[in-house]
């Protein structure tokens, strides 16, 4: 009778499996959500910030052009060249912004999504020990 009663030993195997998948489900479900909302931080931040540089360059821009023209009418009164004037004012630029452009061109390395890579690193290490055991 006691042999009836007993459950057998792989009986709640079924039973287990669902618990791991559902588990399994809902930990990768946290872990996408939290992935788009960091990918949808890091959207929103890159377009503030370019909507800022873009109206600061604006106005930077004007301000070059202005300083620009005083420039080349200054360097043409006193050399009498108006065209020679340009090409001394457009070659400096040229120079400086290229060298400039080199220089943050090679700055440029950044880490994005960086919440996200500390979250896999620590399920990275989470899954070592848990398979160590």
């Amino acid at each position: 009778m006691s042999r009836d009663t007993a459950p057998l030993p792989f009986s709640r195997l079924p039973e287990l499996l669902e618990r791991l998948y559902d588990s399994l489900a809902s930990f990768l479900d946290a872990k996408l959500a939290l992935f788009r909302k960091e990918v949808w931080e890091e959207g929103e931040s890159l377009l503030r910030r370019g909507l800022g540089v873009a109206a600061a360059g604006v106005v930077a821009f004007v301000g070059f052009m202005v300083l620009t023209a005083a420039l080349i009418s200054t360097l043409a009164t006193r050399t009498g060249d108006l065209p020679l004037s340009c090409l001394i004012v457009g070659g400096a630029y040229f120079i400086i912004g290229g060298g400039t452009a080199v220089v943050l061109a090679k700055n440029v390395t950044g880490q994005p999504l960086h919440k996200t890579r500390i979250e896999l690193e620590k399920d990275k290490q989470w899954i070592k020990q848990a398979s160590d055991i």
